[in-house]
């Protein structure tokens, strides 16, 4: 009798959403067909995340409970993509894990550093600044 292959399952998670919890039956089951992607942007309402309560070291805590991990970049859509493809080839009965390290409002200098970014208020004046910085950054020209 052959072996139903079933089609990746993607699931997205915040750091502070987590279910660390669910790790080992999903390494149990060898849910190899799962790839998870936590967000780790160190953010919540009140400010920092790790202020409150740090789940590091995700990394080893997922490899701990028998995933496949890998962490990135996740501003650099090109590592992201590597990372899935890398995890699509992984020859390992095991769920993976995408850990993707991110900037909230990366490419918008004045957005990137206010403390409380994860509710980001931007002002009107403040839109077409971001916009010009953003074409600015991909057509390769600095403001």
């Amino acid at each position: 009798m052959g072996c139903l292959r079933l089609h990746p399952v993607f699931r997205r998670r915040a750091e502070r959403g987590l279910d660390l919890g669910r790790r080992d039956g999903a390494a149990h089951w060898r849910l190899d067909n799962l790839i998870g992607i936590v967000d780790v942007n160190d953010q919540q309402a009140d400010g920092p995340s790790s202020a409150m309560s740090s789940r590091e070291p995700l990394h080893e805590r997922f490899r701990a409970f028998g995933w496949h991990t890998q962490r990135v970049d996740g501003n650099d859509i090109d590592a992201v993509a590597a990372a899935f493809d890398a995890a699509r080839a992984a020859k390992v009965a095991a769920p993976r894990i995408v850990i993707c390290d991110t900037r909230m409002a990366k490419g918008v200098p004045f957005l990137e550093t206010r403390e409380r970014n994860h509710f980001l208020r931007v002002e009107p004046e403040e839109w077409q600044q971001a916009i010009d910085l953003l074409d600015a950054s991909f057509s390769g020209k600095a403001p």
